[in-house]
Parts: structure tokens; sequence; C-alpha cells
């Protein structure tokens, strides 16, 4: 506790020297102090952002911070003793009672200002000894070899939070709260005497909680911000469109713990009231939010979801339709070194009326005007009038975390994306106990209606309707820009198979039908890894038993460093079978036509139970 015994001792000397100093110059100066404490307070973001743009953004707060208000005191003490410039007669006892007890409201701003400056340094979850919240160090923790590795590890793991998140019993504020105190008071004076358009409340509810939540989770030496600044291309965005999304499934059934067991000492076990509602925000990041290897660091404790006079943090992040959990100060890397990438940060919403308007029954919902997102402090993304879609959606970049080895081999790689969603290099699903335990050659991921391919195919003809087209990767046919008919081999990578101004990505449906595909993986070793494309074999049953047979099946193959493409689709009839080929497939689709309105209850490959379904098509 080296930082509150800091913070005292300057507490008390700043308190005595307005002591000695009499009543009437301690009001002065405690005047000052206050009007100073609630500027610095105020704007220090807008001068970091605005004047600074951004420049040396991990000590940037806290120097502007600390800065302004030093200057806004002397600046004022300054004209406060040219416009009094000698002292008032006041009996003894008032003069030394009074200086001292307004002294000490003078230090309250003064050492206040100093601790929130120092919360907001690139320092770790404790500061000489303090943490906001319980934490643990724990000496001894085994790590598992790394992939390719044969030697496991050991590590010690520092301050570390206790809980998956914040609770109340676990909180530990300051011996002498002045942080606490600061914040409370121009937060008061911001909604009352000094109201403007916007409330201190409005973008930092807690403000204390929320500078030790940017501290967890990022590692020492990695940046501690990123930056969205006006004028400039953003570090982190935020799609306009199908960026927010709401999951009514409950997530909390088929929660994961992304950590390793080792590491968090407990699982993480996502809980969530009858009332929540599961809100996804896809948050892309550029390589300039990333560090000189090309990762960005950060936690979910670096993002906050804000509405409402409430913060929000995320419990984890959705892939593959799966949630995988994380407490706050987990850390998070995502890889964009190569191209932009991103993440789908979850966020338990208690008070959906504060986020999102109307209601879950709505045909449609948009997010509140004044909600926004912040990412390591200094990105922020205003949501106001976001659409909130119910579906997840498919993205043009990547939706990834890297994830350890050991993770994976617990939980299975994240499933494949939907079709015409990047899931991410060489993260390839597979991996999942349900699916090898039934005997299956390959990992179930997700059943999602859609007539888009994975990957756009260009057509070599600017025509709509095409009939046995040949190019070199294959035959198709076309109907209204859509594929009624697909054979494709993996001769060309999908970079080339998709170049040019005639590419077509969508399947022609009859009318009256849609399309389910089911989405999967080999199995990461061993066994035949084509083994799903024996097409015959797979059927989708509805609720009345009725069962429908496959109407093509896509796969994405890794082929002499490249990913290509193998396609065959007959929307009028049966396609042929998948053949082998010498690539290995790390993705597959096997696509159904079945009547609009058709529920589909369970998927079944060589008579055996792939995965029970509830999928209403339509």
């Amino acid at each position: 506790m080296i930082f509150a015994v800091i913070i005292i001792l300057l507490f008390g000397g700043i308190a005595y020297f307005h002591y000695a100093q009499g009543f009437f110059s301690a009001t002065l100066s405690a005047v000052c102090a206050a009007a100073a404490a609630t500027v610095a307070l105020g704007y220090h973001e807008s001068v970091v952002l605005g004047l600074l743009g951004g420049a040396a953004g991990d000590y940037a707060n806290a120097m502007v911070l600390m800065g302004l208000f030093a200057g806004g005191y002397l600046l004022l003490r300054t004209l406060m003793d040219k416009m009094v410039p000698g002292q008032i007669s006041i009996p003894h006892t008032l003069d030394k009672v009074g200086g001292g007890i307004v002294g000490l409201i003078a230090a309250t701003f003064a050492t206040g200002i100093v601790a929130l400056g120092a919360q907001m340094m690139p320092f770790g979850p404790s500061i000489a000894g303090y943490a906001r919240y319980k934490v643990e160090t724990r000496e001894e923790v085994t790590i598992p070899a790394a992939a390719g590795g044969s030697r496991q590890r050991t590590a010690s793991v520092q301050d570390q939070l206790t809980e998956a998140t914040f609770t109340a019993e676990n909180k530990k504020p300051l011996l002498l709260p002045v942080d606490d105190m600061v914040v409370s008071f121009v937060s008061g004076v911001s909604a009352g005497a000094l109201s403007g358009k916007q409330k201190l409340a409005d973008v930092h509810p807690n403000y204390t909680d929320e500078l030790f939540a940017q501290r967890l989770g990022v590692q020492v030496g990695a940046k501690r911000v990123a930056l969205n600044l006006p004028g400039k291309t953003p570090q982190v965005t935020v799609p306009d469109k199908a960026g927010v999304f709401r999951v009514d499934a409950d997530l909390t059934k088929a929660a994961v713990d992304a950590e390793l067991d080792n590491v968090h000492d407990r699982p993480v076990k996502p809980t969530k009231g009858a009332s929540d509602v599961q809100l996804v925000v896809r948050v892309l990041f550029t390589k300039d939010a990333a560090d000189p290897d090309g990762n960005v660091r950060l936690s979910t404790g670096s993002v906050r979801l804000v509405g409402g006079g409430k913060s929000y943090h995320p419990v984890g992040t959705l892939e593959g339709g799966k949630l995988w959990a994380n407490k706050l100060d987990d850390y998070l890397i995502i890889a964009t070194k190569t191209e932009d990438r991103g993440a789908d940060f979850v966020f338990f919403v208690d008070e959906p009326s504060a986020i999102l308007s109307g209601n879950a029954k709505d045909p449609e919902q948009k997010v509140q005007d004044g909600v926004f997102l912040e990412v390591k402090r200094l990105a922020t993304v205003d949501l106001s009038g976001q659409p909130v879609t119910t579906a997840i959606p498919r993205s043009a970049k990547p939706i990834r975390v890297e994830r350890k080895t050991e993770v994976l081999k617990r939980n299975g790689a994240p499933p494949a994306p939907k079709p015409g969603e990047s899931g991410g290099g060489d993260a390839a699903p597979g991996g999942g106990a349900a699916s090898s335990a039934a005997g299956l050659p390959f990992t179930y991921a997700r059943a999602d209606v859609s007539k888009k391919l994975f990957s756009p195919v260009n057509t070599g003809s600017p025509d709509k309707d095409l009939k046995n087209q040949t190019i070199q990767s294959g035959t198709l046919s076309t109907q209204s820009s859509q594929f009624t008919q697909l054979d494709i081999t993996p001769v060309q990578s999908l970079t080339i198979l998709r170049q040019g101004a005639n590419s077509v990505d969508e399947l022609f449906e009859p009318a009256g039908k849609k399309l389910l595909q089911i989405g999967g993986a080999p199995q990461p070793e061993g066994g035949d890894p084509w083994a799903w494309g024996q097409l015959s074999k797979w059927q989708v049953v509805d609720a009345a038993g009725k069962s429908y047979p496959p109407s093509g099946g896509f796969a994405k193959v890794r082929k002499e460093q490249a990913d290509r493409m193998v396609a065959v689709y007959n929307a009028n009839g049966t396609p042929k079978e998948i053949p082998s080929d010498e690539g290995r497939p790390t993705e597959f689709w096997v696509a159904f036509l079945v009547p609009s309105g058709t529920h589909v209850k369970e998927v079944k490959f060589s008579g055996k139970t792939v995965s029970p379904l509830d999928q209403q098509v339509q």
C-alpha cells in the first residue's frame, strides 16, 4: 500500500500548508483547486485527441490532466493574489481552524488529481502495491508446451483478478478515496451548475473503475491506447451495417473458458439475468492499432460499451456461434500484420432500454442516441442509430482472436464461419470432441440459412444467364447471376478465382425453396479428410420426419501453399459426389434445398446424428 501512503503524506502536507496560510488564503486556494480540477477532468481527453493529436498516447492523459490542473491552479491563484493582494484580519482561532478545514478541501482536489493521473499511467493492475480490486499473485504456474514444442514451462502470474469481473466485495478504494471524491464532485457540477451538452457521467459513469480496467490484460511494453483521431483514418471501427447484432439463444449454456485452466486457477462461467440482452459488437482493427510485431494486445477490460449512464465490459468474444468467455484481465491478441482483423465482443446488457430502442419483439431495433464503444482508452466509435440485426452477419474481414493450442485442444477450434464470412487464417476449425466421440470423420460447426458461396467465382462472362460455361477451374451455369450448377476443382487459388468484374457469390434457389448450409471441418489429424464429401450419405430431417438430400457441397482446400475451392452444386437435381484431392480441406459446407418454412430438427451422415437442430428455414 505504498501508493496509498504516498497519497496520505501528500494530502497531509498540502493540508498543513493551507493551515499555516490561514483561512482566507486557504479558501482562495481551495476555490482555485476545485475550478482547476473541474477543467482538467472535463477537458483532458479533448486536449489529448485535438491539440496533441494522440502524441505520447500511453502517457498523454496523465500528463495533460495534471498539466491542466497545475496550469489552471497557478493561473487562477495568480489572478486571485493580484485582485486581493492583502490578507483579511480574522480571529486567530477561526483563522487556523478554518484554514485547516478548507486546507483539507484543497488537498482533496490536489491529491485526487495526482491519484487519477497515476492511475492513467501505463502501469500494471497494481500501482506501488495498490489495486482497486482484489488481485493475487501465483508463483508456480505450469504452462503446457506450445504448438510444436516438447517442454512445458513454469511461470508466475502477477496481480491477477481473483474474480472474472468487478464485484463490490472485492473493491478496495484508497484509504483516503480522494480520486473518487474528485470524480464525484466534477460529475455533480457537470450535471448541475456547469452542465452542458454532455455530462461527465455520460462518458465516464465510473471513471476510477475504468482506469483500473484499462490497465488489465495488456503486456508490459505493449501499446496501452488505440487512436481514433479527427480527420484521420481510425484505428478501430465498427461496421455501419451489421456491426451490432443480438443473439437470442442463451450463449452461457455452451460457453467455454478461453484461457488455460492453470492460468485461471478456476473456470470462467458467465451468467446472465433473465432479462439480459446478449448484444454483440463487431470491432475491426487496422495494423496501425497494433504493436510493432503486428499484434493488437488488449483485454475485455480495455473495451467498454457506454449508454444510459452505465458502462458494460464484454464477457468474452463470439466465434462460430460460441461464447469464448474471459476474465476482465485475460490477454487477448488479434493478429493484423497481414490484414485488418476483428473480434465480436459479447455484452450482457441488463438495462436494454438504455442501449436499444424498442424491445426484442420489434421487427427492427436500433442503438439509442449517445451510445458509444470505447477501445483502449482513446478509440471511441459512436453507435447512435446503428441497426441491430438478429443474425450473426458475414464479414469481409477475418473475425478471429488468437487462441492458445491447449485451449483449442480442450474446447475444439472455433467452428467454420458462415458462408461468405472469413474465419481467419490458419486457425482451421477442427478437433471437436463431440463429433469424434460419435465416430464421425469430421467436426460439425453450424447451420445457416444462406445462399452465399464462401468465396466468389469469376464466371468469365458479363452475361447473367449462362449454360455450361467453362472456366479454368471447371464448369458452371447461372440464372440471374446466381449459380444453378457448379463443378469447381482446386486448380486456381481463391484470389485468382474471384478476380475480375464478373464474380458471382450467390447460389440459385428455386421458387419456394431456401438453402440451408451445414458447416464443419475434417478432423485435424488422421482419418480421411474427404470423407464428408460423400454427399449421398448426408440428409437433414424436418419436424415431421421427412428427410432431404443435399444439393451441393463446397470446401476451402489448402494446396500448394494457397487456399483453393472445391464445389459441386445442382439447383435442379442431384449433385455428384465430391472426389478426393491431393489437397486438404480446412472448412466445408453441405447445402440443402428445402421448402421455405421447413422446421429442420436433425442433421445426419451415414445414418448417424451429426447434430440436433432447431432451425426454422425461411
